[in-house]
């Protein structure tokens, strides 16, 4: 695997009442390994789709055209999608150094967050991916709609057509009848593939291809770290990290997990997981609360509460080495500050050594804390990371029993948005 995952700093005989013990972690592992054989037998259309995608290879050569011709003609890509459509694709897109095309994710609807954009693009060169796999989405079919008109009044007729993709559903939906209008592609979402799964479809490939990604990479190291879990589930990293968040609730009533990347090209990942634990486990009043944090810029707002606060959290640290990397501090400097310690150091090193001194300092305050430590910051390396959250979101949610798929409640505030948009324009109902 191309990150290991380290769960030493979870238990009791490491770290005192604040781990998890060795029997009740035992138990949970019999159940996770049992789930996991479950799962990957199950008929369940949404389960297999989202276990087989990786194994995919010929959907990529309709996703890789779409890509380099988005790539030729357009110096910008506005990304327009919410949630699940664009999360994954965001966390992938991060990995790029490509500078062109500049990808613009447009995810929320505040005036102030969207205007600026359009006030700084050429529409005669930027294009847009729309994302949703109902078609339906409100706040992305109305930014689609925004984006639409913006071509079209300053460019030609034929800029959809030229520079637009969507993805969604086929079949009667508003995306769909915008994109059959103006005429542009549209790459069939999977009906059986939930947004906040989708990362290792179009979704998130499209995206990131355009950002010069090798998006096979990234469905290799996702593939590859599926067949080694299911070669041995006993062993398998998801396993364990699912059997420990089950066993901490269980244990000791721990209710917040909080996943803090200790690099800045993985920040979006957290709230990509975020969402992926949030929607997928908070149901009949079961789930524990993901909490998004960021190294070492968060030893600085939250650390303090996790040595010394509640102990009702358990923390997941994500690390690379980045030892002799970035610039180098120098010499003279330092020693004019008083700082002769940090004499030829690269950031790289005071990035290691903050990281490991904050996993070590967690454990020594007795608080649970895992590290997921990289092997290089690339594609094959961040789609195995992402698979492993999938599947252990899906084991944990065969341990605490509830259906990882869909999100009920959220219908009711849909619900009651539409109906204050029913009201005359500038006016709500």
């Amino acid at each position: 695997m191309p990150y290991k995952h380290i769960i030493d700093n979870c238990f009791v005989n490491r770290i005192g009442a604040g781990g998890v013990s060795a029997d009740c972690f035992r138990r949970f592992l019999a159940k996770g390994s049992a789930a996991l054989s479950e799962i990957t037998g199950s008929a369940d259309q949404e389960t297999q789709a989202i276990l087989r995608i990786p194994e995919q290879h010929k959907d990529l050569e309709t996703i890789q055209p779409v890509a380099d011709q988005l790539r030729e003609c357009c110096k910008d890509l506005l990304v327009v999608g919410t949630g699940g459509s664009s999360l994954g694709a965001r966390t992938l897109c991060a990995l790029s150094q490509t500078a062109t095309p500049r990808l613009w994710f447009l995810e929320n609807i505040d005036p102030d967050g969207v205007d600026p954009i359009f006030d700084n693009l050429d529409p005669k060169r930027t294009g847009a991916v729309f994302i949703s796999k109902s078609g339906s989405t409100t706040e992305t079919v109305g930014l689609t709609m925004i984006v639409l008109e913006w071509l079209l009044e300053n460019t030609s007729s034929n800029a959809p057509s030229e520079r637009c993709v969507a993805i969604t559903e086929r079949g009667d939906n508003p995306l769909h009848d915008l994109a059959r209008g103006y005429k542009f592609s549209v790459l069939e979402h999977d009906p059986f593939i939930g947004g906040r799964f989708s990362v290792f479809s179009s979704v998130g490939l499209l995206p990131a291809a355009v950002a010069g990604l090798d998006i096979a990479a990234i469905r290799q190291g996702a593939r590859e770290l599926a067949e080694t879990c299911l070669k041995d589930p006993a062993s398998a990293a998801p396993v364990a990290g699912a059997s420990l968040a089950a066993a901490f609730a269980d244990e000791l009533d721990i209710s917040i997990s909080v996943l803090m990347p200790y690099r800045d090209r993985l920040a979006g990942l957290a709230l990509w997981y975020r969402q992926l634990w949030a929607e997928s486990l908070g149901k009949e009043g079961r789930g524990t609360t993901p909490v998004q944090a960021t190294g070492t810029v968060d030893q600085h707002s939250q650390l303090q509460l996790y040595l010394d606060g509640p102990a009702d959290k358990w923390i997941s640290l994500v690390t690379c080495p980045a030892a002799n990397t970035g610039r180098t501090i120098p010499a003279d400097l330092a020693s004019e500050a008083g700082q002769g310690h940090l004499a030829g150091k690269a950031l790289g090193d005071l990035l290691d050594a903050f990281s490991s001194a904050t996993a070590e300092a967690l454990a020594q305050h007795g608080r649970p804390v895992r590290e997921l430590r990289l092997d290089a910051l690339d594609e094959r390396s961040l789609g195995a990371l992402m698979m492993h959250f999938v599947l252990e979101t899906l084991i944990t949610a065969r341990l605490w029993n509830v259906n990882p798929f869909g999100q009920p409640a959220v219908e009711t505030g849909k619900t009651l948005a539409m109906s204050r948009l029913a009201g005359p324009k500038g006016r709500l109902a």
